[in-house]
């Protein structure tokens, strides 16, 4: 089994749709669980970008 990490944005899980459906194809025996994250940017909806970390909002801390 194969486990991936994702942001639950709609973008980002369908990235993870893209290349489960491509691995599936070239590795049709390894099953893959995608794991949902939030990131910071994720869960602070009111703090300006800019001012939430000096990594980025969207980075995994």
């Amino acid at each position: 089994m194969l486990k991936v990490g994702t942001r639950e944005s709609a973008l980002a899980m369908r990235q993870t749709d893209i290349f489960r459906e491509k691995m599936a194809v070239l590795n049709p025996d390894v099953s893959i669980e995608v794991i949902g994250m939030k990131a910071l940017g994720d869960i602070d909806l009111t703090s300006p970008l800019d001012q939430m970390s000096n990594v980025g909002a969207f980075v995994r801390e």
